[in-house]
This record gives C-alpha cells, structure tokens and sequence, in this order.
C-alpha cells in the first residue's frame, strides 16, 4: 500500500472523512462507537438501598426493644394454704401456741393498719416487712384463720385469707428456745 496508511475502519468508500473516524455520530444516549456501553449501576443502587433499609430497620426494633419496660409482673405466686397438723402431733405446748397466735395477730393487724415499721419489728431480724406484709397491702385486709395450719418443734405455721381471695401463710417462730417469737 502506498500514501499513508490507515489504523482504522474503513468503509466502502475508503477511510472515512477527518473528524468522523468511525463513521456518523451514534443517536442520542448511545456511547459512541469503539467504547464500551456504560455499565448500569441499577444492582449497586437496589442493593444499597436494601442494605439501608435493613439497617434503618434493625436498629428501630432494637431501640424499641430496648426501650419498652417490661410488662407489669403477674402476681406473685400465691403461698399455698398449710393443711393443719393432727393434734396432739405437735411438739409446740398449747400455752406456746396461744402466745404464737397472738404475736400472729399483731403482724396481721400491722398489715391491715399499712404499718410496716410495726410489721418489721414482729419479722425475725428483718429490716423489712416481709413479703406477705407486701401482699396484705395489695390484696386488701388479711384475716388470721382460728386455727393453726401446722405445728411443729419451734415453729408454728398460721394460714391467711386476704379480701381478695388470696391465701397465704406466715411463719411464726422461735429462733431460739425460751426466746421471742418471730414472723419468718
């Protein structure tokens, strides 16, 4: 070949005129001839939408979670009513029982009267009230069924109606013999 030699397509009529190397201008939003078609980035962009999203999310349901207190406690389990003790079973004198019954007395009376400084005072070395005091304010009026539910060497176990239906049981005891009862 002689003249200048040509890199490029050439088309039917030869080289193509200076300006135009490949030809006429490709139509509108097409790249041009000899480059590459842009990559669509329409993945890239679903896929971090879909991330953000996720994340924005996550990190609601964790704030929420974190957030929200707890529901309110069911009430406590209810202390199961003590079957009595056949008499003459117990190892507790009767003079004894009668004293145990009436240091029951005061405690239930210090929660009918909302008296927890008086209630700590019956409880064995307690510097609170106790639980069943806690319930008796709940549950309305506590009363002192006649007779104990259990006897036994140094304790005397005595059931509990509340207004609200609930029964329960206090301890009274001797923490040592001869000594002061005591709501346990």
């Amino acid at each position: 070949m002689t003249g200048p030699q040509w890199q490029g397509q050439q088309g039917p009529y030869g080289p193509p005129p200076h300006g135009q190397p490949y030809g006429p201008p490709p139509p509108y939003g097409q790249p041009p001839y000899g480059y590459p078609p842009k990559k669509s980035n329409a993945g890239l962009i679903v896929a971090l939408v879909a991330g953000s999203v996720l994340l924005v999310g996550g990190a609601v349901a964790a704030v929420m979670l974190l957030s929200v207190s707890p529901p309110s406690a069911p009430p406590p389990p209810r202390a199961p009513a003590v079957q009595g003790t056949p008499p003459g079973s117990d190892a507790v004198p009767p003079q004894d029982r009668e004293a145990a019954r009436g240091h029951a007395e005061k405690y239930v009376a210090a929660i009918n009267a909302g008296d927890a400084a008086a209630a700590t005072e019956l409880s064995c070395g307690q510097t609170k009230p106790g639980m069943v005091y806690d319930y008796g304010v709940e549950w309305g009026p506590a009363t002192l069924v006649p007779e104990p539910g259990k006897v036994g060497g140094v304790n005397v176990v005595f059931n509990l109606e509340f207004a609200a239906g609930h029964p329960s049981s206090i301890d009274v005891v001797r923490e040592r013999a001869g000594g002061p009862w005591c709501v346990r």
